[in-house]
């Protein structure tokens, strides 16, 4: 099941990844002000997608297990973000944490919340 749940993560951190250069190379240029907000529920959606589909490979037995699958996915892409923010971008330990802050109109925070919760959603559906 872990490495089931890492193969998950891997292709979670991909896509949003490519969300996130979508968001700078397009979004910006036609979206303006609600550039995060369209990348956020695009980003969300691909998280849908890609949990409905890995959830039945992964195969969790109990909902407690889907949330165990959440809340690692969760786990390691806030390590991911951390990682890539630090040592790719170079970034200061206050704007990393900038990203993750709901009132300074970033919703980082809330796809992470999303992210451990929404196996145990699609494993109720």
């Amino acid at each position: 099941m872990i490495v089931k749940i890492l193969l998950g993560f891997i292709l979670i951190a991909i896509v949003e990844t490519i969300n996130g250069i979508i968001r700078i190379k397009i979004l910006q240029k036609y979206f303006r002000k609600y550039t995060k907000i369209i990348s956020f529920l695009l980003g969300y959606l691909w998280i849908v997608i890609i949990t409905k589909l890995f959830l039945s490979f992964i195969n969790p037995e109990t909902l407690f297990e889907s949330f165990i699958v959440g809340l690692s996915w969760a786990i390691m892409m806030i390590i991911f973000d951390i990682f890539i923010g630090k040592v790719i971008f170079r970034l200061s330990w206050k704007s990393i944490l900038n990203d993750f802050n709901i009132f300074k109109g970033n919703y980082l925070s809330f796809g992470i919340i999303l992210i451990v919760f929404t196996p145990m959603l699609i494993y109720i559906n």
